[in-house]
């Protein structure tokens, strides 16, 4: 017996539509069976599915039914494991459609081959189908990602071992499929396995789903047992950088690094690549690589520029912002953002640290550089008050 217990696939955000989806099952499990033990008849006649005698609604309930608590386990089991860096990547809402798409589909196909070509009488119960949906997902995104296992045979032979994904979830599909054409594992709706890990495959592949490579998921592998990324080499971190431009834990472990090694030049190209959009997510990141490694600030726009100043004014830090504008001014002395970053220097001079000998400068150069400004009649306003205060 091998029973999975762990993916190497490090994640960022709680699995919360998971935890939710597996509550649902040991709840329902647990009014529907004798003792929480076995299901009862009944409920498998009320809400299994079997399509020419069921209400459409079964198709659904279906997913929430298990034969007994070795069934219900396992399939919690396999979900857990493989479901939490299916559910960060897709997002919880989009998680929600391929689980409940896979069910539904994997259904269906048994039904119609089961029920229909092989005029077997089945009520389909299980949230397998459901399950093979998020192990296709995973399979198609994270390929290379190490999965630990639990092995026991015979009761003598134990232990632990990795295998990679792309083998072990194929392994399972083939078995399925293997199970299902032969009709050998009479009562087990193999069929709904294989077609809900279809589902599952064609989902990610129809939305554009992120693969990550051989590179990414051994990188991933070593930040699992780490728990973070430092101890990785500079070539692996540039490889998960590039593969996800906006992982920070990777970036700064990149910054960090590259600064040591004294090759700041691949955290210009990672951040020419990463473009402004990290100067939304991450202004510090774009800061600290600008001001404290004196990167190249002509990667951003002038405009893009005094939004990272403001970014970094609004997070409580001005310095860093007075920083920034500076560096603009030198860079791009012409552009018409210059004069307004002159302003804010002014300004931030002034209100912040109180110099008015500094903040007055600042509006003596704006003047000169800009007398026909579009930003005069603030630098006057800005010089009044200083007068005023002095």
């Amino acid at each position: 017996m091998f029973f999975p217990y762990k993916a190497k696939n490090p994640f960022e955000r709680f699995p919360a539509a998971t935890l939710f989806i597996i509550i649902a099952n040991c709840i329902v499990f647990a009014v529907t069976s004798e003792r929480f033990f076995a299901v009862k008849r009944e409920f498998v006649l009320a809400f299994g599915f079997l399509s020419r005698q069921t209400p459409f609604y079964t198709l659904v309930t279906y997913m929430f039914m298990h034969v007994d608590i070795f069934h219900l386990a396992g399939n919690m089991l396999f979900l857990w494991v493989f479901s939490g860096p299916v559910e960060d990547r897709l997002g919880r809402l989009s998680f929600l459609w391929l689980y409940f798409v896979s069910g539904v589909i994997g259904g269906l196909a048994q039904d119609m081959i089961s029920n229909g070509l092989m005029k077997e009488s089945l009520h389909i119960i299980g949230a397998s189908a459901s399950v093979m949906g998020v192990m296709g997902a995973y399979w198609y995104m994270f390929p290379w990602s190490r999965i630990r296992f639990f092995y026991l045979i015979y009761l003598f032979i134990r232990g632990t071992c990795e295998i990679k994904a792309f083998w072990v979830i194929g392994a399972y599909f083939l078995l399925d499929v293997f199970y299902g054409t032969t009709g050998i594992n009479k009562g087990v709706a193999n069929i709904a396995h294989v077609f809900g890990m279809i589902a599952g495959v064609a989902y990610c592949k129809m939305i554009g789903g992120r693969r990550d490579s051989e590179v990414m998921s051994e990188a991933k592998a070593s930040q699992s047992k780490a728990n973070d990324f430092s101890h990785l080499i500079l070539p692996d971190l540039v490889a998960v950088v590039e593969a996800e431009p906006d992982n920070l834990k990777a970036l700064e472990a990149l910054m960090d690094r590259a600064s040591s090694e004294d090759k700041n030049y691949i955290l210009e190209k990672t951040f020419t690549k990463a473009g402004p959009a990290l100067i939304e997510k991450a202004p510090e990141f774009v800061g600290r690589y600008l001001l404290d490694l004196q990167g190249d600030i002509k990667v951003y726009p002038s405009g893009q520029l005094l939004k990272l100043a403001a970014l970094l004014r609004q997070a409580g830090k001005p310095e860093a912002a007075l920083g920034l504008y500076q560096r603009l001014v030198e860079s791009f002395p012409d552009a018409p953002d210059a004069e307004v970053a002159i302003l804010r220097m002014a300004q931030i001079q002034w209100n912040q640290f109180r110099d008015a000998a500094a903040a007055l400068s600042s509006l003596t150069k704006m003047q000169e550089r800009f007398p026909q400004g579009r930003f005069l009649s603030y630098a006057q306003a800005l010089r009044s008050d200083l007068k005023f205060a002095r």
